[in-house]
C-alpha cells in the first residue's frame, strides 16, 4: 500500500491496491479556510502588480505629466494603507469581505 503525506495544505490522500483505487477526502472548515486564503494570496501576488502597472500607465496617459501621476498614486497608497491599517487594528483577519 502507497501512502502519500497529508498536511492541511494537502487535504487529499490516495490509497493504490492493484486495481482498486480508494479515494480519502479530507473536508471542513479549517481546510477550506486554508485553500481560501492561500488562494487570495496567489491571486493578489499576481495581480496587484498587474493593476497597479495599468493604473500608473492609464494615469500617465490621461494626465500627461508625472507630477499628476505621483499625485494620483500617493493618493491610491495612502486610501490602501489606511483601510489596511484600519482592519488590522480592528483584529480582522482576510476574509471574502475584506480580500475584495
Amino acid at each position: 500500500m502507497e501512502e502519500f503525506a497529508v498536511g492541511i495544505g494537502q487535504p487529499r490522500q490516495v490509497f493504490a491496491r492493484n486495481l482498486l483505487f480508494i479515494v480519502d477526502v479530507t473536508l471542513g472548515a479549517p481546510v477550506e479556510q486554508y485553500e481560501f486564503i492561500d488562494l487570495i494570496q496567489r491571486d493578489q501576488r499576481i495581480f496587484v502588480p498587474l493593476i497597479s502597472i495599468i493604473l500608473v500607465l492609464m494615469t500617465f496617459l490621461i494626465y500627461r505629466s508625472l507630477t499628476c501621476v505621483i499625485l494620483s498614486m500617493s493618493i491610491v497608497l495612502t486610501t490602501l494603507v489606511w483601510t489596511l491599517g484600519t482592519i488590522s487594528l480592528l483584529g480582522q483577519e482576510l476574509n471574502l469581505m475584506t480580500s475584495l
